[in-house]
């Protein structure tokens, strides 16, 4: 059965559009001219996000939203009653209440069915002569004023409320009288007077703290009610943060979320892993869910490396790189396969929930962001100064001619392994002085610029959210930009108390000048291996020496390397600019009670346009005369999607609830991209393709479709025993006709411990709860035709004619299924002392079977090879989360920390379970049964060969040819001999474990945030010591200052560890080994955020409603041996090739300074 969805839902998707537009303006409208005060609802606990001045209504929407309780109340009471004034932080619904109505002669009550019941006070005052006037303050367990609270003299209908700053004052009728005071959500408390007439009384809380919630796939759950593994982060945790990428800010933050910035470049999304990597071919990174649209990271990796890698329009495509993250309200993260089943095919390496801001009712709030900041590489790695490297050639010219000599006596000095004269010659030696640091050209301080604007309010009836996100950031490489403007509005509108409806409009446009991301012969690693003792300009005023009016050309016959990096940046013009619309709508509709309709359309619409340019001959700076050419690209991208899902919530006998949710969902995509190039151009003043010769050019356009339907059951009894099942079906046109659709089932159980009468009593417990899951999970990340024979094209010629020819370029799979991961899982919750002290913990053990690889068939069918589902692999892992609230006063200090470790092993691999090599510029990342996927393999050197007479002794084995200086390789096999037989396990990316450290501080209005983070154990491929420490280009680059330290003579053999200088990259140099393979393990101060809040009698002075002055520091420092630039760089961002570091872009420090403004 074929999986096509488009021509069905187009009419169903050209009225949903239609109605999306017209609810757009009619919301719109509504939200400008509707001012009628309606009624709201309220809950136990509510979290208040900063220091805000709220209207009452305010108050109920905010309520609202986190609990479920009801209020009822008459219009008029809130006639002129004046804003209330909140705090940042957590309080009691009836803290909240108290704020909102002592002052204001309301009163409160809870009543049996969870209404809360607001109505003018009734207190009549015992008209007695009274004897004894009391007063006092009412408090909380820490300390804090409760205000609102009841206090009663006992028997009698005589009773004040404490006001705002939690004190009163009551007459009483005798000094013996009892207090009866109470306040919702405490214990009702009574205090005998006993001739006492000032107070203070404290009530113990009678219920948990604030019940956080949770959003799951397709709803959300109270995390107390939570089953599965769910790592939530809100935005109290972003705020500040100057990345580009809201992943980036998660880095340290989220248990078992491995995120890696692999390289710094601004706009460059960062590597993400959760609970490691389950497939081998297939995709690796997490499912995006944004505001309800599931959407893929469609980046792609390609071992083309260079100054053109940013024609790639698949590198770097992950979706959060064009949402602002100020836009963003929370971030949820389904770890475990019970959480992301109901993903199905799409939730293998787990699902990342965005939920963005919406607005709240009450006045209009304004927001008002302005930062700005500079960035610079701290961390440049050590190179060879212009004398040092002077020294080394002469020794490797000088070493290669022996050897040339040795072999034969009558051979001839060629240039190569002569010395130039220049080297001992006074004039040229003072005009090379201190030569060039290459680094300091390429790289620069760069400096940012963010601006951010959002309003939002409402009232009960309609609510809104529009922002405006401006970011102007320059890169650390020379010419390197990124410009992105973010346009947001988010509308609820509710017709009546059944139906409601939304409407999410997020618009991004984002400017870049890619340069520097390209790796191996791109600017950054180049600009390391140019030799330094070249001059920035030569006298003519070109850039190198290979300019033959130059002075500077003598150097040219002796084979030197110059890759001048304004010859990639300012001799090559590279422009990449993508929009990105997306539009999410719904309606809901309460069709009886508790039972709930919801229907919506989404889209989301990409552009993308690439026009590269590069000057003729680069003005001599590159390493040889490269003629003019240009590209221009494209892709286009449309992802829409049709959801309706009914659910129905019911409470029975105050004991037992269920919710029920079932679902259908289909989803279609379609891509078309082009590319043209041309060469041939006249002159370098006109760049588009017209001015030159098209040589090249093409087009291709793919789609794929998905149809799902989805089911899902919680039960709860008295919130203490929990369980939840779900189960998807999902066909997919990537699959085979004889596997359209798979079936992904979960389920998973939860005990709250402390719940249970024998915990009821020990009153440090806060909770305690017990969690077990399983789920099955699948990916689906592999070509839309993989399945199916496609048609390849290749011109012939026939009859002196050129002819296109069609060819099927694969082998069709009818079988070829999904990849299906299966995982168990098993948790700990328990926070005590009254919430204080809080920890989650998590062991996994999950297994992909049916994994998609390329394996060999018979040549008989005209293939070599076909894909097909064969291999295993296995990941387990424990996961540890602790949070501390270690002073809760008017100074505060908490610590949140976690620590996670993952293992990985192939079980599995096709016939004869041969392993899976990937070759890359002479290193090897192998996958093999038994050993975790992507190992580097090659050869482990011992240092070097320290002197002939060791050589001579023959007490090891040597690679043939070998000298004295030469690298000792090891004998891994003991058969007496090196070759290609002891190329052995070097190691690979993946850490042993992970952790993270964040701990906050706040007083009087300051405020500081900092977060340490670290890895242990990982293996980082420095692809760069190829030729920067092995010297595979010979003595014409750069090499790495340690360098220095290398094998002079028998006397003096260094530091034993660095073989002797060649011109030629002799015996084991140009092959992967350990010499290129380095620690990765590093501690990172990774942000430190300062903020102060100007005092609130300013600020109202101001008419403001808050100010906030804040530093923000990114990436402070990092305590690594690695030489490169950073320990997590990577030149690839997914797959098994992360951890080869072949000239990442460099991660700088980033210092800003902002200014938020409330209104």
């Amino acid at each position: 059965m074929e999986i096509k969805v488009r021509n069905a839902f187009i009419p169903v998707r050209e009225r949903l559009i239609k109605t999306a537009m017209r609810a757009f303006i009619f919301l719109w409208c509504t939200n400008v001219f509707c001012l009628n005060v309606g009624k709201t609802f309220a809950q136990a606990n509510v979290t208040i996000e900063k220091d805000q001045s709220v209207t009452i209504f305010q108050v109920f929407k905010i309520i609202k939203q986190q609990t479920d309780l009801n209020f009822v109340y008459p219009r008029k009471v809130f006639k002129d009653i004046p804003d209330v004034e909140l705090k940042k932080g957590t309080i009691a619904v009836t803290k909240l209440l108290g704020q909102c109505l002592s002052k204001n002669n309301l009163n409160f009550e809870l009543t049996d069915d969870n209404t809360i019941l607001i109505k003018e006070k009734a207190v009549v005052v015992n008209k007695a002569v009274q004897q004894k006037t009391i007063s006092g303050k009412i408090t909380d367990g820490s300390g804090q004023p409760i205000p609102g609270a009841n206090i009663v003299e006992k028997g009698t209908t005589n009773g004040v409320q404490s006001d705002f700053d939690g004190k009163f004052s009551l007459s009483v009728k005798s000094e013996k009288a009892i207090l009866v005071v109470s306040y919702i959500g405490f214990t009702t408390k009574e205090i005998p007077l006993n001739g006492q007439s000032n107070l203070v009384i404290k009530l113990q809380e009678d219920s948990a703290k604030l019940e956080e919630v949770v959003v799951v796939g397709y709803g959300s759950v109270k995390k107390k009610d939570l089953t599965g593994a769910v790592v939530s982060v809100g935005a109290e945790k972003l705020e500040g943060r100057s990345n580009t990428n809201v992943l980036q800010s998660l880095a340290g933050q989220a248990t078992g979320v491995q995120i890696t910035q692999s390289q710094g470049a601004p706009g460059l999304a960062p590597t993400v892993k959760v609970r490691g990597a389950s497939s081998i071919n297939a995709g690796t990174t997490p499912l995006y869910v944004i505001d309800g649209i599931p959407l893929e990271d469609s980046s792609t990796n390609s071992t083309d490396t260079g100054i053109t890698t940013g024609s790639n329009l698949s590198f770097n495509r992950n979706p959060l790189n064009f949402i602002n993250p100020n836009d963003i309200e929370s971030i949820d993260i389904l770890k475990d396969a019970s959480s992301a089943a109901i993903y199905g095919s799409r939730g293998a390496n787990g699902v990342v929930i965005i939920t963005t801001k919406q607005g709240k009712a009450g006045k209009t709030k304004i927001d008002a962001t302005i930062e700005t900041g500079f960035s610079h590489v701290n961390r440049t790695t050590k190179m060879m100064n212009a004398s040092e490297f002077i020294a080394f050639n002469t020794a490797a010219r000088n070493n290669s001619w022996a050897t040339i000599v040795a072999a034969n006596p009558t051979a001839t000095r060629g240039l190569n392994v002569t010395v130039p004269v220049e080297f001992s010659d006074p004039a040229w030696l003072a005009r090379i002085g201190n030569g060039t640091d290459w680094q300091d050209v390429a790289l620069r301080t760069a400096h940012n610029k963010n601006f951010q604007l959002s309003a939002s309010g409402g009232n009960e009836k309609t609510q809104f959210m529009a922002s405006l996100g401006f970011l102007d950031s320059e890169g650390v490489v020379d010419r390197n930009t990124y410009d992105r403007i973010n346009l947001r509005s988010n509308i609820k509108h509710k017709f009546n108390d059944n139906i409601r409806m939304g409407l999410n409009i997020g618009l991004s446009r984002a400017k870049e000048a890619p340069y520097g991301t390209g790796g191996k012969s791109d600017v950054v690693s180049l600009a390391l291996q140019s030799d330094p003792f070249f001059p920035l300009y030569v006298e003519t005023g070109s850039l190198g020496f290979k300019d033959p009016a130059s002075i500077w050309n003598t150097f040219s016959k002796y084979g030197f390397q110059l890759w001048h990096p304004y010859s990639l940046t300012r001799e090559a013009s590279t422009k990449k600019t993508t929009n990105i619309s997306t539009i999410t709508s719904y309606l809901e509709w309460d069709v009886i009670k508790d039972l709930t309709f919801k229907t919506s359309a989404s889209s989301n619409i990409e552009n993308t346009f690439y026009n590269f340019y590069w000057n003729a001959g680069q003005n001599w700076g590159y390493s040889g005369w490269v003629p003019a050419q240009a590209d221009f690209k494209t892709l286009q991208s449309n992802n829409w999607i049709s959801e309706t899902t009914l659910n129905y919530n019911k409470t029975f006998n105050e004991a037992h609830t269920l919710n029920l949710l079932a679902g259908y969902s289909a989803q279609e995509q379609t891509t078309d991209t082009s590319s043209m190039t041309a060469g041939s151009f006249p002159n370098d003043l006109v760049h588009t393709l017209n001015a030159g010769v098209v040589n090249a050019g093409n087009t291709f356009s793919e789609e794929w479709s998905l149809v799902s339907y989805l089911a899902r059951a919680n039960y709860s009894y008295k919130g203490k025993y929990l369980a939840s099942a779900a189960i998807r079906a999902d066909g997919s046109s990537r699959f085979g006709a004889n596997n359209r659709w798979g079936y992904f089932p979960s389920g998973s159980l939860a005990w709250r411990i402390s719940e249970e009468s024998f915990l009821k009593d020990v009153s440090w417990i806060s909770n305690l709860k017990v969690r077990l899951s399983y789920g099955a999970t699948g990916n689906n990340s592999i070509p839309n035709y993989g399945s199916i024979g496609t048609l390849g094209y290749s011109p012939y010629v026939s009859s002196g004619t050129v002819n296109q020819g069609i060819y099927t370029s694969n082998f069709a799979d009818k079988n070829l299924k999904w990849e299906k991961t299966g995982q168990t899982n098993f948790g700990v919750d328990f926070s005590v002392f009254n919430g204080r002290v809080k920890f989650t913990g998590d062991i996994y053990y999950s297994k992909t079977k049916d994994l998609l690889l390329n394996v060999p068939i018979p040549i008989l069918s005209g293939f070599s090879s076909t894909l097909t589902n064969i291999g295993e692999l296995e990941n387990r892992g424990i996961e540890l989360n602790l949070s501390t609230q270690n002073i809760d006063s008017e100074f505060k200090w908490s610590t949140d920390f976690n620590i996670s470790a993952n293992r990985n092993k192939v079980l599995k691999l096709g016939a004869n379970d041969a392993p899976i090599d990937i070759n890359v510029s002479s290193m090897t990342s192998r996958t093999a049964v038994g050993e975790p996927i992507g190992m580097y393999y090659g050869y482990v050197i011992d240092g070097v060969i320290m002197s002939k007479a060791e050589l001579d002794s023959k007490a090891y084995p040597v690679w043939p040819g070998s000298e004295a200086g030469d690298p000792r390789v090891r004998d891994v096999n003991n058969d007496g001999k090196i070759d290609s037989n002891d190329r052995t396990y070097l190691g690979n990316y993946q850490p042993n474990f992970q952790w993270g450290m964040t701990n906050n501080f706040s007083y009087a209005g300051f405020e500081l945030s900092v977060l340490l983070r670290g890895s242990q154990g990982g293996e980082i491929l420095n692809h760069n010591a190829r030729y920067l420490k092995s010297g595979v280009g010979g003595g014409n680059r750069n090499m790495y200052a340690e360098v220095n330290n290398y094998w002079k003579s028998d006397a003096e053999p260094g530091n034993g560890m660095i073989p002797k200088p060649r011109m030629l990259p002799t015996t084991v140099r140009d092959f992967g080994s350990s010499y290129w393979v380095e620690d990765g393990s590093f501690v990172r101060i990774q942000n430190i955020r300062m903020g102060y809040n100007l005092p609130k009698t300013l600020v109202n002075k101001m008419k403001l409603s808050n100010v906030k002055l804040y530093v923000n520091l990114e990436n402070v420092h990092v305590f690594s041996d690695y030489l490169g630039y950073d320990p997590e760089g990577s030149t690839y961002q997914s797959g098994v090739l992360v951890g080869f570091d072949y000239g990442a872009y460099p991660n700088p420090f980033t210092a800003t300074a902002g200014l938020n403004i409330s209104f």
